[in-house]
């Protein structure tokens, strides 16, 4: 072995034993937080997902109640311009009937002159 080897080897040494006291002392301890965080991650990930499909659904819900709303709104609309289309044409026919009425009695005004 040559010295160079010898010194890796020297070197080496303490950080394995350090790595073994580390993994004696802390390593039940190490394996439980990366379960923890593991468990952790996965039910922040169903939540997520959950979180994800509730707020789609919703959308979907707010969606159809805007849809319907507006249909509502629009045969609102339709009826309301019909009722007013309706009440114009009775007005102009009042109109009509009342100058028809008076160039008739115009007529019999002349003929009474006559």
């Amino acid at each position: 072995m040559s010295d160079k080897e010898e010194v890796q080897d020297n070197a080496q040494q303490p950080d394995n034993r350090l790595e073994a006291v580390r993994e004696l002392l802390f390593g039940q301890n190490v394996q439980e937080y990366r379960g923890d965080i593991k468990e952790t991650r996965e039910l922040l990930d169903k939540q997520r997902s959950e979180l994800d499909q509730n707020s789609a659904d919703l959308e979907n819900r707010i969606n159809a109640k805007v849809d319907a709303l507006e249909e509502k709104m629009m045969a609102h609309i339709d009826k309301t311009a019909e009722k007013i289309n309706n009440r114009l044409d009775k007005l102009q026919e009042t109109k009509v009937d009342k100058k028809k009425l008076a160039d008739y009695l115009v007529s019999i005004a002349k003929k009474l002159e006559a």
